[in-house]
C-alpha cells in the first residue's frame, strides 16, 4: 500500500491516514493482505529533484518479491511524472501476476489496455502540476514587484517564531540589468539604512527580484 501526499504544513499526517483507510477498505474487498504500507508524508511526485524514499524502498520491494502488488488511493498518488509511472510499468511487465489496484479508479496494470490508461493519466496529471506551478510562480513574481510578502502557512505550535526585532526578508523588484550589480548594491544599502543590503539575483527576468534583510 502507498500513501502521499504534497503538503502537510500543519505536519499532523491526517492526508495520508485518510488515503490509508481507504486503501485497507480497498484490499479487503479484493481479499487481499496488506504486506506493508510505504508512506511519503508532505513529499512531491511532481518536481523533479525530490527523491520519494518511500516509493523508491516500494519500486525496490516489489521487484525483489517481497510484494506483489501495490494499492494506492490514486494514480497521481504514485507518479505525476511518466518516468516513474514507466519504472512501475516495467517491474508488471516483468510479472504479470502482480496486482495493482487504486480507490479512484479501475486500472490494471497488469493489461495492455490498463497501461495506456495510466500513460494518460498520469500525463493529464502531470500538466495539471505544471499548470499550477506556472500560476504559482507568476503570482509570487507579481507581489514581488508590488513589494508584497509571497505568503505561505501560518506559524503553528512548535515551529520556530522570529521575534520583532530580527532581520526579515523584504523582497522588492528592480528594473536593471543583471550586470549592474555593483552598482545599485551600494544604492540598495543607502535605501534601508543598512551597510549589508544583499540579494539574490533570479536571472531570466525583466528585472531583478531583490531579496532585502531589513529590520522590522
Amino acid at each position: 500500500m502507498y500513501t502521499r501526499i504534497s503538503r502537510d504544513d500543519e505536519g499532523d499526517g491526517l492526508g495520508v491516514a485518510r488515503q490509508r483507510e481507504d486503501c485497507e477498505r480497498l484490499s479487503d474487498l479484493r481479499g487481499w493482505a496488506v504486506a506493508k504500507v510505504y508512506q511519503d508524508n508532505d513529499v512531491s511526485a511532481y518536481k523533479r529533484n525530490v527523491r520519494r524514499p518511500e516509493f523508491e524502498l516500494m519500486l525496490s520491494d516489489l521487484a525483489d518479491g517481497l510484494i506483489d502488488g501495490v494499492v494506492a488511493y490514486d494514480l497521481d498518488r504514485l507518479a505525476r511524472q511518466p518516468k516513474d509511472l514507466e519504472r512501475l510499468i516495467d517491474l508488471y511487465d516483468e510479472r504479470r501476476r502482480r496486482v495493482f489496484a487504486t480507490v479512484t479508479n479501475d486500472v490494471n496494470l497488469g493489461t495492455a489496455d490498463g497501461r495506456t490508461m495510466a500513460r494518460v493519466m498520469v500525463a493529464f496529471a502531470n500538466k495539471s502540476s505544471h499548470d499550477a506551478s506556472r500560476r504559482i510562480q507568476r503570482k509570487h513574481l507579481e507581489l514581488a514587484r508590488q513589494g508584497k510578502p509571497n505568503g505561505g502557512p501560518a506559524p503553528m505550535a512548535g515551529r520556530k517564531t522570529v521575534a520583532r526585532s530580527t532581520p526579515l526578508p523584504r523582497a522588492i523588484f528592480v528594473p536593471l540589468r543583471s550586470n549592474s550589480w555593483p552598482a545599485y548594491a551600494s544604492a540598495l544599502s543607502a535605501r534601508t539604512g543598512s551597510a549589508e543590503a544583499w540579494g539574490i539575483l533570479a536571472k531570466g527576468l525583466p528585472g531583478s527580484l531583490i531579496t532585502l534583510w531589513s529590520a522590522c
